[in-house]
Order: structure tokens, then C-alpha cells, then sequence
């Protein structure tokens, strides 16, 4: 904590821009950047980012699959690794945050945080809104390894291509499959009604 609310020239500190207000007893709150993706029904062949204002707010629809990059920036020295978890009051909504692999000792980049919408209501995010928290690990000793993850600046360089939520698409059939359901059982009822009113005729 020392190293987090202290930061000097050297080393680097953990956290870039730091706030006081979003440490933690044993994490630090991670907060919306400016650039999101949202993954549509109907992907277009070429991926385009949104980019957030300060104040600014977006939706992510029901079972929408959604990438957020973070405000902050991390600095993890060869003996700390750092792992992400979604906060308590965005799970109770609904939301689940995709695992992920730990962050390398060594690493230095922006953080991206993937939520998928579970619920069938709109979820609501803005700009430097809290989002996940994220925890640091000291190691025994400073790694040695030199294989540590490219240094994550915006969503684009990390997105290849356009992502559809399987999730979407299953509440997309399977709405299609109810009005059709419904459709035919209107169909069924004006049969009925037909073959009552022929039976009725002498």
C-alpha cells in the first residue's frame, strides 16, 4: 500500500493516474477508460471501437458481450503479478467478468476487462466509473522470464475481428422460436373456431 499511495521516479509506480478513493484494503479499483467495443447481433466485416468522453455513458445490452479498456495503467516490477475480479455490485446485476490468466511480472499497459451481459435488462457504464478491482502479488523472488505480454495501449490492436455473443444469438432463436410458438397457436385457435362453426351448420 506504501508503494501504491508513494510512488517515485524509480521504480515505477504499480498504478497510473493513482486515486486514493479507489484503494482497497487489499486491492485497488480499476476504473472505465476511454474506448469500449460491444459485440452486435449483426458483426460488420470491419471492427470498430467507441471512444468515451469524461462524463460519458453507454449501455450494454442484454446478453451482450462487451471489452472495456481502463483508465489506468499498470507497472508490474519482475517479483509482482496481478490478477482482475469484476466488483460485488456489478455481478448482482447481472454481469460476470470472462477469466482471465493472471498479468505477468514485468508487465506495463493499459488493462482490458471483458463483461458479459447475463441479464435481460440494459446494463449502464461511464466514463471513469469503478469496474473491476485488481489485486497484487509479491512473488519469493524476481522472475526471470523475458515472454511478458505486449504492452496494451487501445482495444483495436487487441481485437482482430468482430465478435458476436453466442449469448445474443441464443436469445435471438430463441425469441424467434416463441412468436412462432404464438403465431401458431393463433393459427390453431381460428381452425377451431372454424370447424365449430361448419359442425354448427345444418
Amino acid at each position: 500500500i506504501e508503494f501504491l499511495s508513494a510512488p517515485s521516479a524509480t521504480p515505477a509506480p504499480l498504478i497510473t493516474p493513482f486515486a486514493a478513493l479507489n484503494l482497497r484494503g487489499s486491492s485497488y479499483d480499476l476504473t472505465v477508460g476511454d474506448e469500449y467495443y460491444i459485440g452486435h447481433d449483426s458483426a460488420p466485416s470491419k471492427l470498430c471501437t467507441e471512444q468515451l468522453k469524461p462524463k460519458q455513458s453507454f449501455t450494454i445490452p442484454p446478453h451482450a458481450v462487451c471489452f472495456i479498456l481502463t483508465a489506468e495503467t499498470i507497472h508490474l516490477p519482475k517479483d509482482i503479478t496481478a490478477k482482475v475480479s469484476l466488483r460485488m455490485t456489478h455481478i448482482y446485476a447481472g454481469m460476470v467478468l470472462t477469466s482471465q490468466p493472471p498479468f505477468d511480472p514485468g508487465y506495463e499497459g493499459r488493462v482490458v476487462v471483458m463483461l458479459h451481459n447475463l441479464s435481460s435488462e440494459s446494463f449502464h457504464l461511464k466514463y471513469g466509473e469503478r469496474l473491476a478491482t485488481i489485486e497484487f502479488a509479491k512473488l519469493s523472488r524476481a522472475t526471470t522470464k523475458s515472454n511478458v505480454h505486449r504492452t496494451v495501449t487501445t482495444l483495436v490492436e487487441q481485437l482482430p475481428n468482430p465478435l458476436v455473443s453466442s449469448l445474443s444469438e441464443i436469445a435471438r432463436r430463441s425469441t424467434a422460436a416463441h412468436d412462432q410458438v404464438v403465431w401458431l397457436s393463433g393459427q390453431m385457435l381460428i381452425f377451431a373456431a372454424l370447424v365449430v362453426a361448419v359442425l354448427a351448420v345444418p
